[in-house]
């Protein structure tokens, strides 16, 4: 059910978060699943996790880093299970 709940959920953030060009990329080692898009920040990853995953402790650390070596946050939907990096 979560893999065919992808598209809707991929589509509406997309919407959401005025992505463009958004295509799959490998699966995350995790389960998560990876979409190249275009931000209006530019370039980024849209990352769908599974559930029970600890989405909101990974937004908070990405915060705490603010792009410095590590992935900068750009948005993140806990109850989603969305990041957008």
């Amino acid at each position: 059910a979560w893999e065919a709940a992808l598209p809707a959920r991929v589509a509406a953030l997309a919407a959401r978060w005025r992505l463009r060009g958004v295509v799959p990329l490998a699966s995350g080692g995790t389960g998560a699943r990876l979409y190249a898009a275009t931000a209006p920040q530019g370039p980024a990853v849209l990352k769908l996790a599974l559930p029970g995953q600890a989405v909101r402790a990974e937004a908070d650390a990405l915060a705490g880093f603010a792009g410095q070596g590590a992935a900068q946050l750009l948005a993140h939907d806990s109850a989603e299970g969305a990041l957008l990096l």
